[in-house]
């Protein structure tokens, strides 16, 4: 199963949900971007056109223990030595204050 969400200015691929390893892309993510995890940004989703991670902002917890979305462009991404948490909270794009307002829209189009 693929899931595209489309919002106004871009779209997220979630990852690919197999039916014999539902959660083996969601793995190869988090394999893949390894060194956010470790500074704690956890993927979640792809930008449009492989553009880069989309991650979870475990660090800055909301009230309700919801993470703000951002977004890493994988070409800034590419370096040798790993990112420190200050050059990637430089580089994060956010999309979304929370994963709660992330998905709001979705449920609100649906609703109508």
């Amino acid at each position: 199963m693929n899931v595209y969400l489309r919002f106004d200015d871009f779209v997220l691929g979630l990852p690919d949900l197999p039916s014999d390893r539902p959660l083996r892309r969601l793995q190869d993510l988090w394999v893949a971007w390894k060194p956010l995890i470790a500074e704690g940004y956890i993927p979640l989703a792809t930008y449009e056109d492989d553009a880069g991670p989309v991650c979870w902002d475990i660090r800055k917890p909301d009230g309700d223990h919801d993470y703000a979305v951002v977004w890493f462009d994988h070409e800034l991404l590419v370096h040798d030595e790993l990112p420190s948490r200050e050059q990637l909270e430089g580089w994060a794009v956010p999309l979304f204050p929370s994963f709660r307002d992330m998905l709001s829209p979705l449920a609100s189009s649906h609703d109508s």
